[in-house]
């Protein structure tokens, strides 16, 4: 139907054209009549040329018109329609180099890697510096994790266009796959020397710096990128992860007031930060309101949703954070996996340890490569081991994560905790003393060296063990087991001006966390009663 309606158009333009000519020759001859037959063969050349030019015309269209509807299959992301739809086209067009790739793509998306990249380099073979096809074929390779042969393919792609910063970029993401950390920092700092606007180059250069530790360098390049790129999100959460894990609050801060300047106030992400740094420093309250502030702007966003139900984990409120979880929808492994964590430290709250030690084994299952997402699993396992008192399993647990991480903090002090907790005490201790020395800056390792200690009843130490601790960021969990040590030491003014510094970061929380310790339960009721009556 489409082609009749473009050959009555084609018939009508023919008609309008050679009757406004026949116009014009008939004056023209009427002065000049012995140039009526060259006048007769212009007017015929010019009918064949117009039919000629209007037939390619009419090929192109419907060869553009087959282009339009597989784009669209594809943006309507139905692939299998789309594939079909291309193995159809390519039967009339077969030298069609768009629709090939098309074609290529639309079986990429449905995970048939190799036939795709059959297809890209069937472009390649006629078109070697189709750019197009290039990165289709590298995006493929990687998908299929052949990273060798994607090395190879990039080394001699960059040997042709040396300065394509995404070839760099993605260079550089197979040698840290390969593990090549740093070799891959030449590939980031060339392709964000030949685009400096793409965030995306700033990002991975300044992670895989602060992941081999080399700090000052990443904090140049990630001033460098922001400059650049002031309302990149993934730098300014990369400069706020840098302040929380070095426990910078005053820069932290800062930082959020920044973002959310740069941002123009359209984004949840500088909210959200600020909500998870004021529970971080433990006040509650306004973290509660930040992340209600974020929600506004994001109401479904389930990193932000997550985040907050693991708040309500640390203020004790385990129900309400259980039945947070429960109205946020997911739409990723990644989304579900996040909040699978929280819930399972939930669970632990609320004592119930099997469902909770189930949801870490399905979690572990989901990303058993991802070393140190495996290693936060395997030890928030090993708490709900311990905690339900199978206490060489929880060993075991800490021991595979420190397989995986052999420095981790949060694996060494859990492993040294329950090391004494088995009544190896001396072994255990050795072990807490080489958490703190390993990194002082860590107030985990503080933490549980005192906790052992105050079990031991080793109450001095393990009173400077937590003011150690206290002195990185303040923890009301701490100050609790703080007045137990003075109660054990019969200094009760002391206990009590623990308590109430407790009680000051947050009350609701400090009372519940009071009334999860019988040692300290009772002086806490006694004390809070006579300053009511006071």
């Amino acid at each position: 139907m489409r082609e009749s309606h473009q050959d009555g158009l084609l018939f009508c333009q023919l008609v309008i054209l050679v009757g406004a000519i026949a116009a014009f020759l008939h004056e023209w001859l009427e002065s000049h009549p012995r140039s009526l037959f060259l006048c007769l063969a212009l007017l015929m050349g010019l009918a064949i040329a117009y039919k000629l030019l209007n037939k390619h015309q009419t090929t192109k269209s419907q060869e553009e018109l087959l282009k339009e509807q597989g784009i669209a299959l594809l943006e309507q992301e139905q692939y299998q329609q789309a594939q079909a739809h291309y193995q159809q086209a390519l039967t009339h067009y077969p030298e069609d180099g768009s629709l090939r790739l098309n074609y290529g793509l639309a079986l990429a998306f449905q995970g048939q890697f190799e036939a795709a990249i059959a297809e890209y380099d069937q472009v390649l073979a006629k078109s070697p510096a189709d750019h197009n096809a290039l990165h289709f074929k590298a995006d493929a390779l990687l998908e299929l994790k052949q990273y060798d042969a994607a090395l190879a393919f990039f080394d001699c792609v960059l040997v042709q266009t040396p300065h394509d910063s995404h070839f760099l970029h993605d260079r550089g993401f197979v040698l840290q796959q390969l593990g090549r950390d740093q070799d891959s920092i030449f590939c980031y700092e060339q392709a964000t020397h030949h685009e400096p606007l793409n965030d995306s180059h700033w990002g991975a250069l300044v992670e895989v710096q602060q992941k081999l530790g080399q700090l000052y360098a990443s904090d140049k390049n990630l001033a460098a990128g922001l400059r650049r790129n002031p309302q990149s999100k993934r730098l300014w959460q990369l400069k706020l992860w840098r302040c929380l894990d070095e426990y910078r609050y005053g820069d932290f801060f800062e930082a959020c007031e920044r973002f959310e300047a740069d941002t123009q106030g359209q984004s949840s992400l500088p909210l959200a930060y600020r909500a998870i740094g004021f529970a971080r420093v433990q006040q509650y309250s306004a973290a509660m309101v930040a992340f209600e502030q974020a929600l506004s702007r994001e109401a479904h966003e389930v990193w932000i949703r997550a985040n907050r139900a693991s708040c309500l984990v640390e203020m004790k409120c385990y129900e309400q954070a259980l039945a947070a979880l429960e109205t946020t929808v997911v739409d990723t492994d990644f989304e579900q996996a996040l909040c699978l964590k929280v819930e399972a430290q939930g669970l632990v709250g609320l004592k119930r340890y099997g469902e909770a030690i189930a949801i870490n084994e399905q979690l572990l299952a989901k990303r058993p490569s991802d070393d140190e997402y495996s290693v936060r699993i395997l030890v928030q396992r090993g708490d709900a081991l311990r905690q339900q008192g199978d206490l060489q399993a929880a060993l075991a647990s800490y021991d595979q994560a420190l397989a995986r991480s052999p420095d981790d903090v949060w694996a060494l002090s859990h492993r040294g905790e329950m090391l004494v907790q088995l009544g190896q005490v001396q072994a255990g201790l050795n072990a807490l003393d080489h958490c703190v020395l390993l990194k002082p800056e860590h107030p985990q390792g503080w933490k549980k060296q005192g906790d052992s200690l105050r079990k031991l009843g080793r109450y001095p130490r393990a009173l400077e063990s937590y003011a150690r601790s206290l002195s990185i960021q303040p923890d009301i969990e701490i100050l609790c087991d703080q007045a137990i040590c003075f109660l054990g030491l019969e200094d009760t003014d002391s206990a009590a001006q623990t308590l109430q510094k407790a009680k000051d970061l947050h009350e609701p929380t400090t009372m519940r966390t009071v009334a999860e310790k019988p040692e300290l339960a009772a002086f806490a009721q006694e004390h809070f009663a006579q300053l009511s009556n006071d």
